[in-house]
């Protein structure tokens, strides 16, 4: 077993993602100190070097994307303010930035309640447009047009925060499925806005 070790985090590392920058493997990760990071995986060495820095948030990092978008590879990142900023994997320079106020995240019912800390992002295509969905603390769930940066529908999906997303198509329909503290999956038709329990 051979390892590598990448080091530049200053904090918890909590999103890992792999994607392909002219060919080559690209590794994004996202962490507590919060900073976005890329990493060429294939250094011949035993410590990889940062290929970039990304964008700093104003709180940890909690969630990553990869998507294509107008034929650029863009990392959307996560943060537990809420805010997701979008940025260029081939040089980290930044192309949006959402609060989560813009992202239609609903404000805290009382003090100490679960907030707008985005904790899972898919991308996915809804008629071959780029899509984003992210999901939250509160169990909310938006939907983003990566190319007109619109929201296009917010869900509320769960009693609790929601821990993991994975997209599929099924019978032609675009389907997220949603996992949550409240123990329960569910599967969500992101064209008709329909939700069902797993």
């Amino acid at each position: 077993l051979s390892t590598r070790v990448m080091t530049g985090h200053v904090g918890s590392v909590a999103a890992t993602r792999i994607g392909q920058l002219e060919g080559r493997p690209v590794v994004v990760t996202g962490a507590s100190d919060q900073t976005v990071r890329t990493w060429d995986p294939t250094v011949p060495s035993g410590r990889a070097a940062a290929v970039a820095a990304g964008q700093r948030h104003d709180a940890d990092i909690a969630s990553l994307a990869l998507a294509l978008v107008a034929g650029e590879q863009i990392v959307a990142s996560g943060d537990e303010n809420g805010t997701v900023c979008l940025w260029r994997l081939t040089d980290g320079s930044p192309v949006a930035a959402f609060s989560a106020e813009e992202l239609n995240a609903r404000p805290p019912a009382e003090f100490g309640a679960a907030g707008p800390d985005v904790f899972a992002a898919e991308f996915t295509e809804l008629d071959g447009v780029p899509t984003l969905v992210i999901a939250r603390a509160d169990g909310s769930m938006s939907v983003l047009d990566l190319t007109s940066h619109i929201v296009l529908n917010t869900i509320d999906a769960h009693a609790g925060p929601i821990s993991a997303l994975a997209i599929a198509t099924i019978d032609g329909n675009t389907h997220v499925f949603s996992a949550g503290d409240d123990a329960i999956i569910r599967s969500h038709d992101l064209r008709r806005d329909r939700k069902s329990v797993v």
